[in-house]
This record gives structure tokens, C-alpha cells and sequence, in this order.
């Protein structure tokens, strides 16, 4: 994970949301350091400070997923941007909505984008991880193969299907 990446977190966690802001428009994927992606991240700090602003950033990220799906510059850390802003603002349908095209992009790619998939196991992920439909996600993207070879992650049990709980994150 890139430093910024992580004082971004830092200062999420510590809710100084105009840090975290300023640290993750430096970090973001490149196809979305532009004025639009800018103003997009500005919003989805704003939402976390004001849950008026809540509806207006999920337009906004919907707006900025479509413009990156048709200039054809999605990618797995742009995806994944989007999955951990919609489950931190408490909309998994968006997110596994976005997991889908994540499904697609491996199977366009032949790879896993298990390279690009530390933000699943972030804290702020525990209810997208907890919900049923992660484990289709993980299994269908190669996670849960790699998980069966190197050990399942924090908050997760490999049986039959992956069972992950909620973390008080």
C-alpha cells in the first residue's frame, strides 16, 4: 500500500476528513487526479463530516465509475477506490455492484487484481466482508484459491465458503 495510502487513513481514522482529503487526492489511481476527481473526493469528505451530503457524493462517485468505465481507464486501484468509498458510506449495493465489474476486468485482464486488494481488509470494509455476497466475490475473483494456499485474512474463516465478520471498524 502507498504511504500516502496510509496517512490517508491515518487521518480518516483520526476524522481530520480536510488531512485525509488532501492525502488521498495525492494517492489516488492517476485517472482520477483531474478536477472532476478532485471534486468528487472532496464530496465524499464532506459526506463523511455531513450526512446531508451522503446522497450527493454517491452521485458524484456513480458520475465519476461512468466516465472512467468509457474512456476505458478503469482499473483495479480505481475500483477498488470506489468499493471503499461506497461501503464507508454504507451503500454495499453500489459496491458489490462495482465488485462485479472487478469480476469482469479479471476475467478481461487473466488476472486476480490480488495484487490490488489490501483495501478489502481495511477496517472500513469489515461489513462488505461480512456480507453473503463477498463470498461469491472471492471466490469467483481467485481470493479464495489464494486464501486456501496461504492462510485466510483477519476477521475470516475458510471452510466450505469464507465467513467473515464485522469488525468494529
Amino acid at each position: 500500500m502507498d504511504v500516502r495510502n496510509l496517512f490517508w487513513l491515518a487521518a480518516l481514522r483520526a476524522r481530520h476528513f480536510d488531512d485525509a482529503m488532501g492525502y488521498q487526492t495525492l494517492a489516488v489511481p492517476g485517472a482520477i487526479r483531474d478536477a472532476d476527481g478532485a471534486a468528487t473526493i472532496r464530496l465524499l469528505h464532506e459526506a463523511l463530516k455531513s450526512r446531508a451530503q451522503r446522497e450527493k457524493a454517491l452521485l458524484a462517485l456513480d458520475g465519476l465509475n461512468g466516465r472512467l468505465r468509457d474512456a476505458g481507464t478503469t482499473s483495479f486501484a480505481t475500483l477498488m477506490f470506489s468499493m471503499n468509498w461506497y461501503a464507508m458510506l454504507g451503500d454495499l449495493d453500489r459496491a458489490f455492484a462495482v465488485s462485479s465489474q472487478w469480476l469482469q476486468l479479471s476475467a478481461d485482464s487473466g488476472l486476480s487484481g490480488i495484487p490490488h486488494n489490501a483495501g478489502f481488509w481495511l477496517p472500513e470494509m469489515s461489513t462488505f466482508r461480512a456480507d453473503p455476497r463477498f463470498d461469491s466475490l472471492a471466490s469467483r475473483s481467485g481470493l479464495t484459491a489464494w486464501w486456501r494456499k496461504f492462510g485466510a485474512p483477519d476477521h475470516c474463516e475458510l471452510r466450505e465458503q469464507l465467513v467473515c465478520r464485522a469488525t468494529g471498524g
